[in-house]
């Protein structure tokens, strides 16, 4: 079954949910694993497209848009499709995407903007109905 985690970060800053998505991916990827960051758009794709090549001056994250034809371990997309993908999902959407079952984990980035904890509050009880196991991470 899908495991669910929630990081509730304290900052109110929506760039704050991306900079902590490419933190959670960096360390998925050390251990070998494969992610995909669903964002809400594709302005935000392009967002972590260029956060991703720059979060840490000292390393690099291999990854590549949804739409290209790429099998990076690391991919960012903003439609109902994630490809090839099912290992991890990182959702830096307010709204449970339809495809979210298919992944083994996924991980929820909640930060203290009104609209985003409202809309994580919302997504946990969604998960939680659905007895999805669920581990809130608060920093």
């Amino acid at each position: 079954m899908t495991q669910v985690d929630f990081y509730v970060l304290p900052a109110e800053d929506l760039f704050q949910r991306m900079h902590y998505a490419c933190r959670l991916t960096a360390k998925a990827l050390r251990s070998g694993h494969q992610v995909y960051l669903h964002a809400e758009n594709e302005a935000m794709a392009k967002q972590l497209d260029d956060l991703l090549w720059s979060y840490e001056p000292s390393s690099f994250i291999p990854h590549s848009l949804a739409n290209d034809d790429s099998p990076e371990a690391v991919i960012i997309g903003w439609q109902n499709c994630p490809g090839q993908h099912n290992d991890v999902l990182i959702n830096l959407t307010n709204e449970v995407p339809e495809f979210f079952s298919r992944f083994d984990r996924i991980s929820e980035i909640v930060v203290q903007e009104p609209q985003c904890r409202d809309a994580s509050r919302e997504n946990f009880k969604f998960y939680r109905d659905r007895g999805y196991p669920l581990q809130t991470h608060k920093f």
